[in-house]
């Protein structure tokens, strides 16, 4: 199980606050359809998603070590970490220096319910 906790301020001086999370298994294991993007548009809401063990992401097997990316769309952060093994828990919210900014990926119009809401789920 993967969650994301939505830990933005519910809105600043430009309006309301959100981001879109994508997941993918390292660089190829994009697939919207096993892993979709969702939308976090309130102060403290969490999605989940499951990943089965051993599925296959656009050709990467989620298998304990396969590196999983997570995407903040809009805010610039995203955080490469290996799956865990058997139970084991990873929590980024203890680990905030694996997060990791890109400047060219930070687009704050995308952090608007009138982006945000475009996402499905």
């Amino acid at each position: 199980m993967i969650e994301v906790q939505n830990t933005l301020p519910e809105k600043d001086d430009r309006g309301r606050l959100g981001f879109v999370c994508t997941l993918k298994m390292g660089a190829t294991g994009y697939d919207p359809a096993q892993l979709p993007p969702k939308k976090l548009q309130n102060s403290d809401e969490t999605k989940s998603w499951f990943l089965p063990k051993a599925a296959n992401i656009n050709g990467v097997i989620a298998e304990a070590g396969a590196e999983l990316v997570v995407g903040t769309r809009g805010l610039g952060y995203y955080i490469s970490i290996p799956l865990p093994k058997g139970k084991q828990v990873y929590s980024s919210a203890k680990k905030i220096e694996d997060w990791r900014y890109r400047d060219d990926q930070y687009n704050r119009r995308n952090l608007m319910p009138e982006f945000t809401g475009k996402c499905v789920q």
